[in-house]
């Protein structure tokens, strides 16, 4: 299913910018390391760019998410 399968990739960007900074998480990488092609890769995310703003407002969303759950 696309939603899933973008879901993964979006959880693989956030893997690989834990270990690299945004600048060095490219589509090539991402998607070698999906095993996809860059072109699926666009057709999920639109651009380079859009790639980049999913996977750091899924980094954030996962910290508020963590704090959120430590001042309960």
């Amino acid at each position: 299913d696309p939603a899933s399968r973008r879901e993964q990739l979006l959880e693989l960007g956030v893997r690989l910018l834990s270990t690299r900074s945004l600048d060095e998480l490219s589509i090539e990488t991402l998607a070698e390391e999906a095993g996809i092609s860059r072109g699926l890769l666009y057709h999920y995310f639109g651009n380079k760019q859009d790639f980049h703003t999913a996977v750091v407002q899924r980094a954030a969303d996962d910290l508020f998410a963590v704090v959120a759950a430590l001042e309960l």
